[in-house]
C-alpha cells in the first residue's frame, strides 16, 4: 500500500512539474498583454492629456489591472533631484522578476527614450514598443500553445515513468 501511495506521488510530481513550466509560459503571455495594455494607457495619456512620465507614473500605479506589474509600483511619482526618469526606469525594470528577458529588452530600449523628443515624437516610440510587444506577444501565445501543452504530457509521462521504475 504504501509502495502504491509513494508511486502515485512520483506520477503527480512529475506532472506538477509540467503544469508549473507550463504556467510559467502562461505568466509570460499574461505580463506581455499587460505591458500592452500599459503602453496604450501611457499613449492615451500622453496624446490627450498630455502628462508628463511623473504624471503617467502616477497614474499606473493607479490602475489597478496594471499594478500586477511589479516595476511600476517602483516608478518615481516626482523628480528626486539625483536620477532621471529613465535611470529610474531601468532599475525598476531590472529588478522585476515577472517580466521575461524579451520585455525587459524592449523596456530598457523604451526607456533610453523617454522624454527625448516631443509629444508627436513620444507617441511615435510608444507605437514602435507597441508593435513589438505585439509581436512578442504573439510568439509568447505560439509557444504557450505548442510548448505548454508539450510540458504537461511530458511531466505526467515522466512521472509516469518513474512510477514505473519505482515498481
Amino acid at each position: 500500500m504504501i509502495k502504491l501511495v509513494g508511486i502515485i506521488l512520483i506520477v503527480f510530481t512529475g506532472a506538477g512539474i509540467g503544469i508549473f513550466a507550463s504556467e510559467k509560459l502562461k505568466q509570460q503571455l499574461c505580463s506581455c498583454r499587460l505591458l500592452i495594455e500599459m503602453f496604450n494607457s501611457i499613449s492615451v495619456m500622453i496624446r490627450y492629456r498630455a502628462m508628463d512620465f511623473y504624471e503617467v507614473s502616477k497614474e499606473l500605479k493607479e490602475n489597478i489591472s496594471l499594478s500586477k506589474l511589479e516595476f511600476i509600483s517602483q516608478l518615481p511619482e516626482s523628480y528626486n533631484g539625483t536620477n532621471s526618469f529613465s535611470d529610474e526606469w531601468h532599475k525598476a525594470v531590472e529588478s522585476d522578476s515577472q517580466i521575461g528577458f524579451e520585455e525587459k529588452e524592449i523596456l530598457h530600449s523604451f526607456a533610453s527614450n523617454i522624454g527625448t523628443s516631443d509629444i508627436e515624437g513620444q507617441l511615435s516610440e510608444l507605437e514602435l514598443v507597441s508593435c513589438r510587444l505585439k509581436a512578442l506577444e504573439e510568439k509568447r501565445k505560439e509557444d504557450y500553445i505548442r510548448k505548454g501543452k508539450l510540458y504537461r504530457s511530458v511531466g505526467v509521462l515522466a512521472g509516469i515513468m518513474a512510477g514505473i521504475a519505482a515498481v
